[in-house]
């Protein structure tokens, strides 16, 4: 019998989603019972959130993917830095992945997040595996990208910032409140499962459930998994399959680190 031959597993990015899940469950729970948090801890809880998410939606995707607007440098400056904070790639790499699911969505071949490949490939399988490797570093559809020199600084630079933004501010936070294991379990491990699988619920969840209902499938994406939707609502022309719609669109994922 023949059988498909499946692409190498990215062992990085397994390790970090297996990783900060236990983490975010069995560490979190079991620190909570033995130490406690305090109102501090879920605070920054949600102003971590809240930046690594709208550094995803207003900047990777309603500024680079689709250049929705113009930005200030010092504003540009903050989506990248968050960006890297919430750990779903660079810019440039995110919004090259992003471009490609919108000319092909839900193409098996080319969709490099199709839903038509089940729920786990289109929330987090796609990134499990080198499926996308022969086209990881090609970025000729982000050519105006390439122009934005915070972008290309962030793409340069985009490990440091990621280990800097994920270890540091956690750390940072818990040596002035005197509690460092608790920070780095609550602003690093549980914000960035959330921040992951809020992004993921839009590739998996609402394109499973909007594929035969696409008046509605962006504005399910929209209003249904970011708790901070209701402050960057922007209307944009999608072109799909030689058909024209106007839509809310929102939200993707990438990978996590480079894999090559």
């Amino acid at each position: 019998m023949d059988t498909v031959k499946k692409p190498p597993v990215i062992w990085l990015n397994v390790t970090i989603f297996l990783g900060t899940f236990i983490l975010a469950t069995v560490g979190v729970v079991w620190y909570g019972m033995v130490e406690g948090y305090s109102a501090a801890h879920w605070v920054w809880l949600v102003i971590a959130f809240v930046f690594c998410g709208m550094s995803i939606t207003a900047g990777y995707h309603r500024l680079w993917s689709h250049k929705t607007y113009q930005a200030h440098r010092s504003l540009r400056f903050l989506f990248a830095i968050g960006g890297a904070f919430a750990l779903q790639n660079s810019a440039l790499h995110w919004s090259s992945d992003h471009r490609v699911h919108h000319k092909h969505v839900d193409n098996n071949d080319k969709d490099p997040y199709s839903a038509k490949r089940g729920f786990w490939y289109s929330h987090i399988g796609w990134m499990l595996r080198e499926y996308q490797a022969e086209r990881y570093e090609d970025y000729r559809n982000c050519r105006d990208l390439q122009k934005d020199s915070i972008v290309m600084w962030q793409h340069k630079h985009y490990v440091l910032l990621a280990l800097a933004t994920n270890f540091g501010i956690p750390l940072a936070l818990g040596l002035w409140y005197g509690d460092v294991l608790g920070f780095l379990l609550i602003v690093g491990a549980l914000r960035l499962v959330l921040s992951h699988h809020t992004t993921f619920f839009i590739n998996s969840l609402a394109h499973i459930w909007a594929l035969n209902l696409t008046p509605v499938k962006t504005r399910l994406e929209t209003m249904g998994f970011w708790p901070f939707s209701l402050l960057v609502r922007v209307t944009t022309t999608s072109t799909t399959s030689s058909s024209t719609t106007t839509a809310m669109v929102f939200a993707g994922g990438n990978l996590i680190l480079p894999n090559g």
